[in-house]
């Protein structure tokens, strides 16, 4: 059997968060667009990120550091 990735994030007006596909239901789905770039999947602990080319692994951003002032008072 192939293996299933599960949506994590999608911006259709009906959602398919949740549901299965396979890497090739999702690459026939994305050339009939139905699915658009941008679509999130997970299967086990990675999660992708569906392009034009097809699942690329997400990479993990930190999370974004402000510029760090100096408190008031030091300079």
């Amino acid at each position: 059997m192939a293996e299933l990735y599960i949506v994590t994030y999608d911006t259709h007006g009906l959602s398919l968060e949740g549901r299965k596909f396979s890497q090739k239901q999702i690459m026939n789905a994305l050339q009939a667009g139905l699915f658009r770039p941008g679509m999130r999947f997970r299967r086990g602990r990675v999660e992708y990120v569906l392009t034009h080319e097809g699942l690329m692994p997400r990479r993990r951003t930190e999370p974004e550091q402000k510029e760090q002032e100096p408190p008031e008072g030091e300079e």
